[in-house]
């Protein structure tokens, strides 16, 4: 928990490696003498470092993060989850800094963490999962209090389906819709990667369902937020700085192709809507997904 912290001068770079080698959605940031200064997460390193085309070896933190003065007590997160989670879902946010109980000699309130509400192990840990019932149920007995949470916003993404089709119509993947009625986005893997973070920042999700290119019924894979910021974001070698970054650009197309291409063929996680919600979480946590 302790190490899901970033220093406010670190770079995009650092937190998206970070990220990936901790499997950690969101990082609290702290300054130097070990304040909260705020908490960067996987949307915001992609909305507000990838989608603009900045570097990710020379952007700081401090630049994409989102300024937080809200946190939570180490030892409520310890004693009463119950109580975050609810406070979390009325927030809508699905993660937050964690301080200690109390001021050090210097009366700063050092960060300990960064809370992740929704870590697969969490919620497998907690068995009362079980008394939610069934996949197919999800959206009446766990979207009312904990949908803003999980990312479960359907109707958001139902608003933001068109306008964010229309996004990616420009950047030349046609396909944008809504995968079977689910408020999930629908595109075919041969889409630009940057046309697939676009749409999936504008409908407000995380993850966007890949279709081939010739027939929409044909699943090959998702993208999530996870893969573009552990596999391009984190992979950045900085040459985007360089002036001399004509060949450095090319390569980089050609790397996000081939990024595309592997992830999407990799084998996916399907499941029936009947299946215990139980069993989908303990196979999630096997797989290590989230």
């Amino acid at each position: 928990m302790a190490s899901k912290i970033i220093l406010v001068t670190s770079t995009v770079l650092d937190a998206a490696r970070c990220m990936r080698d901790l499997r950690a959605t969101a990082l609290a940031v702290q300054g130097h003498d070990g304040s909260l200064r705020g908490i960067v997460s996987e949307q915001d390193l992609i909305k507000r470092c990838f989608l603009k085309g900045l570097s990710a070896a020379t952007t700081t933190v401090e630049a994409v993060m989102t300024r937080s003065v809200e946190f939570v007590t180490e030892s409520d997160a310890r004693s009463d989850i119950g109580a975050v989670q609810k406070r979390l879902a009325e927030m809508g946010v699905k993660h937050m800094p964690m301080v200690a109980d109390e001021p050090d000699d210097n009366g700063v309130l050092r960060v300990v963490g960064c809370l992740d509400i929704l870590s697969v192990s969490a919620l497998v840990r907690d068995r009362a999962v079980q008394n939610m019932g069934v996949v197919g149920r999800l959206g009446q007995q766990l979207v009312s209090s904990l949908g803003a949470m999980l990312g479960i916003q359907a109707a958001k993404a139902d608003a933001a389906a068109g306008s964010a089709g229309q996004g990616v119509s420009s950047a030349g993947a046609a396909m944008a819709g809504q995968a079977a009625g689910t408020g999930s986005l629908l595109m075919p893997h041969d889409a630009e990667v940057r046309a697939v973070a676009a749409a999936m920042a504008a409908a407000g999700t995380t993850a966007v369902v890949m279709h081939d290119p010739t027939d929409s019924a044909i699943v090959t894979g998702i993208v999530t937020a996870r893969d573009i910021v552990t596999k391009i974001l984190a992979a950045d070698t900085g040459a985007h700085a360089d002036a001399a970054a004509a060949a450095a650009a090319a390569a980089a197309a050609a790397e996000e192709a081939a990024f595309m291409r592997a992830m999407t063929f990799d084998p996916i996680m399907a499941v029936e809507r009947t299946a215990s919600l139980t069993a989908v979480l303990d196979e999630m946590q096997r797989r290590k997904f989230r």
